[in-house]
This record gives structure tokens, sequence and C-alpha cells, in this order.
């Protein structure tokens, strides 16, 4: 399989995403140069952010000086992905659970390519999984992020009618 190496990556982070990022049973399909918002909304002081899509899971990348910030995202913990175009750039949105990451200042013509690479994993699991199983878990999930206090009671209530819904 070919990788997709967004307009703006720089060609020797591929190689060190492959060497340091990329686990030895995963392929990386597509790497997307952004701007990571952390939650809370600051962005957090990187020099290069990048958005990784392997087979397995979507990485979010922040290059700094000194250190890596790597975060890792499984398909089945994406409940939905979002795209936001302007005039000369895209961001990306996911819901993780209630949670949400954007990945923000992206090429526009990137977006629609990551999305759709995103999107076909996704689809793909809800194919593969036993249903009953798959929300019971989801749902038990989703109710321990409510615990916490990481969703609200309407977030909570949004997220269990469209997991019901599914």
């Amino acid at each position: 399989m070919s990788t997709y190496i967004g307009k703006s990556v720089d060609l020797k982070h591929v190689d060190e995403a492959r060497k340091s990022i990329i686990q030895s049973d995963e392929e990386l399909e597509g790497i997307f140069h952004c701007a990571i918002v952390r939650r809370g909304g600051g962005r957090g002081l990187t020099l290069h952010d990048y958005l990784i899509i392997t087979n397995k899971r979507v990485v979010s990348w922040g290059r700094g000086l000194l250190s890596k910030n790597v975060e890792s995202f499984d398909y089945d913990k994406i409940a939905n992905v979002q795209a936001h175009q302007g005039i000369l750039l895209g961001e990306i949105e996911f819901n993780v659970f209630g949670a949400k990451e954007r990945f923000t200042s992206m090429v526009k013509n990137d977006v629609p390519n990551a999305v759709k690479m995103i999107n076909e994993h996704i689809a793909s699991l809800k194919g593969k999984e036993n249903t009953s199983m798959n929300v019971e878990g989801r749902l038990e999930k989703l109710g321990q992020l409510l615990e916490k206090g990481v969703i609200t009671k309407a977030e909570f209530e949004a997220q269990k009618k469209k997991i019901l819904s599914a």
C-alpha cells in the first residue's frame, strides 16, 4: 500500500515517524502537517505537528526541540470525524467518547484525504464487530466518562442516543 504524504510534510519527518512512531505490526497510510489543539485549547510548544494515519490507529505527533508528544487513538474509540475547510487551510475534528481532538492549519486539499482514510477504517470496524457487545462496551465507557466529569449529562445523552441508533 502506498503512503499519502501531505503537501507540507517534511520528508525527513516521514522517515523519523516510520522509525520512532509506527509500530512493527502496522503500516503508515498517511501523514499530514497540522497544528494540534490540545484539550483545554492550548497548542503546546512544538516545532512541527503531524496527524499520522496507520492501518491500526490515528496518532497525533507534536515534535518539540527536546521532546515529542505522541497520542494514539484506536479507530474503535473514534465516534465521528468532521472536516472544516476555509479558503486556504482546513481542520479535522474527531470525537473520542465525548472529548474532541482538533487538528488545525492543514493544507485544505489534504483534509478530505485524511477524513476519508479515517472514516474507511471506522466503517470497516463497524462491519466486523459484534454489534451488541460493541454497544454495551461503548455505553459502559461513556458512563465512566460521565462519572469522571469528562463529559456533561447532555453530552452523555447525545452520545448514548447515537450509539443506540447506530
